[in-house]
């Protein structure tokens, strides 16, 4: 599978108003996800697979589980 990234990523809250750890963690998952949109892998798993460190995926995926106030 292959996903397309946009520029406009980086107009959103993710890219204006950060954290950039939850833009990057959000990218990989877009890169590694399934046909349905789903990626079944840890945090580490995830962290291995894509050589960013443990933190910062880990920092990502607790800022994307945040609401969006915007």
């Amino acid at each position: 599978m292959f996903g397309k990234l946009f520029a406009q990523m980086y107009d959103g809250t993710l890219g204006t108003e950060g954290p950039w750890q939850a833009l990057v963690t959000f990218q990989q998952l877009l890169i590694l996800c399934d046909k349905r949109g789903e990626i079944d892998m840890t945090a580490a798993a995830l962290a291995r697979r894509t050589s960013i460190p443990l933190e910062i995926i880990q920092t990502g995926l607790v800022a994307l589980m945040q609401p969006d106030p915007q």
